[in-house]
């Protein structure tokens, strides 16, 4: 394939995987108690943060590296067999550590009540093993070298997964996280934090970290989302903050599962087309563009059924 501005080392995700498996259910044929319930639909797929993001990216001409753990399960071998036939497909490349511990994996149940959908998400937790990361530290790291834009997406709050971002999310770069709920309650999320340009978390989740919008400034975060639903949400550049509005196309329904990574490879995606080097250096409202931008498509994605399935760019 021949490479462009938009197929060059520009954009890698890593390192959250997960197994999905999707159960749709009508409320209306539920028993009050029940052992069994009958599935009128069910199917299997990719899923997780980092699948979302990278479909989310491609869809909009980007062409992003991946690097991903996969456990020895049915899981990781289903995952490992995609991947593998990932860059004849779609041009990217992958690269696949494998760890001691389960592959990450989910149960999204879709509940349909008359024309409202509900989606309720159960996970599986995974986690990388000291041994298998230690093993192949000198790999991620490779994997990793070059880039000017780093996504880190699904990261718990094991010890290895925070090796992992010191060692590949370096000054050198705009850093992006999507932190898990666990991190962010984590006495050492703080330390990940001051490694990052840029954080993207909901309402709920900013909260729980218990920290001011100055806070993440100060630790040298440059960009703060706080995304809130149909509500909008609010960025923080540099101290400057602004509430956004969220984009309203009146679904019928809706599936808000994946919207927040469409929305954070979106703002990427936006930024990009600005040719912006360093968000750091920026200004004020080429950053409000971005999530202005960002929040359109996560307001189109959440008429779409399947987390990783959105608007493309044609």
């Amino acid at each position: 394939m021949e490479e462009d501005a938009n197929t060059s080392k520009t954009i890698i995700v890593g390192p959250s995987v997960a197994f999905e498996s999707y159960w749709e259910i009508n409320s209306e044929n539920i028993p009050s108690h029940y052992s069994k319930i009958k599935a009128d639909n069910y199917q299997t797929e990719i899923g997780g943060s980092s699948a979302n993001l990278i479909a989310a990216l491609i869809n909009q001409g980007y062409h992003p590296d991946l690097v991903q753990f996969v456990g020895p399960d049915m899981q990781g071998d289903f995952y490992s067999h995609i991947l593998n036939d990932v860059p004849t497909r779609s041009g990217i490349r992958t690269t696949t550590i494998p760890c001691l511990k389960r592959t990450n994996a989910s149960n999204i149940i879709r509940e349909k009540n008359g024309d409202k959908v509900s989606e309720h998400v159960y996970e599986f937790k995974g986690a990388i093993v000291t041994s298998i990361f230690m093993e192949n530290r000198d790999v991620i790291k490779s994997a990793f070298k070059g880039f000017e834009w780093k996504i880190a997406s699904g990261i718990r709050d094991s010890n290895e997964e925070k090796l992992f971002l010191k060692d590949n999310f370096g000054s050198d770069s705009n850093n992006i996280l999507i932190p898990k709920i666990d991190l962010i309650q984590n006495e050492q999320f703080s330390s990940v934090v001051s490694m990052m340009d840029v954080i993207s978390m909901n309402e709920t989740e900013f909260k729980s970290s218990k920290m001011h919008i100055k806070d993440y400034h100060e630790l040298g975060v440059s960009l703060l989302i706080i995304t809130n639903s149909d509500k909008g949400g609010r960025f923080s550049f540099l101290g400057n903050s602004e509430q956004y509005e969220a984009y309203d196309n009146h679904y019928s329904e809706i599936y808000e599962t994946g919207a927040g990574d469409w929305f954070t490879a979106s703002l990427c995606v936006s930024l990009l087309n600005q040719n912006i080097k360093k968000i750091r250096e920026t200004g004020f409202e080429n950053v409000k563009q971005a999530v202005l931008y960002a929040s359109r498509i996560a307001g189109i994605k959440v008429g779409i059924q399947g987390a990783s399935n959105g608007p493309s760019h044609d």
